[in-house]
């Protein structure tokens, strides 16, 4: 309890310190007002920018920002307490979204990002500073700092970096009694008389610093214990031109030029592209690039759902196969390491995509689909009345839905393994034989497979609507069953959860028609059947009448299933039929007790 109050005064504390910074005492009082778990971010917000107004303060906790993905990618090298204070500091220089394409995220910015005028050198600059200033400084607070007094800081420590190598000399190198270089420290000489040069001492890291202005002096326990190597292009004078850090992998980290400038003459980018291709512990791909880490890291909980209809559809497609990142990010992720011919690895979207629908969890997604909806019934977006549910296309989204199910489906049969001639007498031998690995297998994936997951959704949500109606409104199931079916239908008709409805009337309606389910037939020679939810383990079970249109769903191969009824025909009929007609091939003959 002391531990909170002392954090909540020192909240107050903050707060009223903003004053000092010219922050109006209409924004204070606003900021006083603000739940507590709210009120460190906008203190935080008001010292990088003490002229927000209330709007931008409120737009701090609306949902929806997301960084995009050049800006995941300029951030991907720092370390993660740094990585949300240089995405802010992107997101304040957005100027408007470049289109409407929802899978498209890229912004145009008030000013540019990289090259001569963009802001990521800076940031660079920034990061260096404060990875190392923290260790001595661990109580230094970013989150408080506005861009202008983290630069101001930094600038002011790699000043005091570059001073530490002032007034010394490179240790001279070693010569033989020609007086011929033979230091093993020079790894590469070039035709004009320009070396590189591996720096590896104290002394030499803090004068390449002080010549280069920039803080390579704070390697030296990182070169100690070879966490990274240093290398210089010098000229034929010993004079440094360019720094470069290479990783304990062989990955190119960093190619520095004066104060941590680009290198931009192509005399030294060939000499240096000319030093990596010559050394094999030099690795020419940067290894995953800006796209591979992207795909590597991305999860389904990080679609930004649409409530507006039109876009509902893209969110589905998002959680079930990823985002689009072909195309994406390689290119500015190579940066200036491409000129010096450091690439980063192909990426392979197929892989990506099929690792991603292999892996989604379709209930889960239908139920982020259905709070959508619900969210969108009870919004008002921009000043418009609340959505309805007519105008969500439902039929659209079921088919979206179930569409990913038959793909998520196809690859599971796609797996199905049957081996080939030289192979299956001693694979089915070992199996037990052929009918039964292929009854085993068959099995298996009609009680696990995409389409049974969405049915026993449907099942679950029924089951809830039902209880509800049973508890309130009085429809007893041991008293008035249909009432009660009825009732229930009715009310997820007329809800959010009418998707899932929908969803199972698309399943039992299509999947006989489908490919992959004719192939799955062929393969093991066992009929794919949808369950009877009759028999799934719920108190109130849905009729299967209204999700199949039959009066009757069986999951017995050898009796006739509804699918199999002419247009306006009873069911007992028909079955009837075709029992007398299997039996004689005669014409159809009543009995006088027929029902």
């Amino acid at each position: 309890m002391w531990y909170s109050r002392t954090i909540l005064a020192a909240i107050e504390d903050a707060i009223n310190a903003l004053q000092s910074k010219g922050v109006n005492e209409q924004i204070i009082q606003f900021v006083h007002s603000l739940p507590n778990d709210k009120k460190g971010k906008a203190i935080g917000a008001l010292n990088q920018n003490p002229s927000m107004m209330i709007d931008d303060l409120k737009s701090l906790f609306e949902s929806g920002y997301k960084p995009s993905s050049q800006e995941l990618e300029l951030v991907k090298d720092y370390e993660t307490k740094f990585q949300s204070w240089a995405l802010y500091q992107y997101k304040q220089l957005r100027a408007y979204k470049l289109n409407d394409d929802p899978k498209d995220d890229r912004w145009e910015y008030k000013q540019p990002l990289t090259g001569y005028a963009g802001i990521k050198d800076d940031l660079d600059k920034i990061h260096d500073f404060f990875r190392h200033h923290t260790l001595d400084n661990p109580n230094y607070n970013l989150g408080t700092k506005s861009f202008q007094e983290a630069f101001d800081d930094s600038d002011e420590w790699h000043n005091v970096m570059a001073e530490r190598g002032s007034g010394k000399f490179y240790l001279p190198f070693k010569r033989d009694e020609s007086g011929q270089l033979v230091d093993e420290k020079i790894v590469h000489k070039f035709e004009d008389g320009s070396m590189m040069v591996r720096v590896e001492d104290p002394n030499d890291l803090d004068v390449e610093g002080n010549f280069m202005h920039h803080c390579v002096g704070s390697y030296a326990q990182s070169v100690k214990y070879g966490d990274c190597t240093i290398y210089s292009l010098r000229n034929k004078f010993n004079n440094p031109e360019a720094t470069i850090e290479v990783g304990r992998d062989g990955k190119v980290k960093q190619i520095k030029g004066p104060s941590n400038s680009s290198i931009t003459d192509e005399t030294k980018v060939e000499k240096i592209k000319e030093f990596f291709e010559g050394r094999d512990d030099i690795n020419k791909k940067v290894g995953e690039g800006y796209v591979h880490q992207r795909a590597r890291d991305w999860d389904p909980s990080e679609v930004d759902w649409s409530i507006y209809p039109d876009d509902l559809k893209y969110s589905i497609t998002d959680y079930a196969y990823g985002p689009y990142l072909d195309d994406y990010g390689d290119d500015d992720g190579d940066g200036d390491f491409a000129r010096f011919g450091i690439t980063a690895e192909d990426f392979d979207q197929n892989e990506f995509t099929d690792q991603n629908i292999r892996n989604v969890d379709l209930s889960d997604m239908v139920k982020e689909a259905t709070s959508a909806i619900e969210e969108g019934l009870k919004s008002s977006p921009y000043g418009r009345t609340s959505y309805s549910l007519k105008d969500y296309d439902i039929n659209e989204l079921a088919e979206t839905v179930v569409s990913v199910a038959f793909d998520k489906f196809k690859r599971e049969v796609d797996d199905i393994y049957l081996p080939d001639s030289a192979q299956e007498q001693d694979f089915y031998e070992r199996r037990g034989g052929v009918e039964a690995y292929k009854l085993k297998t068959a099995e298996s994936l009609l009680k696990n497979n995409p389409l049974t997951d969405l049915l026993y959704h449907f099942a679950d949500r029924y089951d809830e609507y039902a209880r509800y109606m049973n508890d309130n409104f009085g429809f007893s199931l041991e008293e008035s069953e249909f009432d009660l079916d009825q009732s229930t239908y009715g009310a997820m008709d007329n809800s959010s959860d009418k998707l899932s409805l929908e969803i199972a009337k698309k399943i039992f309606a299509t999947y006989e028609n489908n490919e992959s389910v004719q192939k799955f037939e062929e393969l093991l020679g066992v009929q794919f059947t949808l369950p009877n939810l009759q028999d799934y383990n719920v108190e109130y079970k849905p009729k299967m009448s209204f999700i199949t249109g039959s009066q009757m769903y069986t999951e017995d191969p050898t009796q006739l299933r509804f699918q199999d009824l002419p247009e306006g025909e009873s069911f007992n009929l028909a079955r009837h039929r075709k029992k007398q007609f299997d039996a004689d091939g005669e014409e159809l003959v009543l009995p006088d007790d027929f029902e």
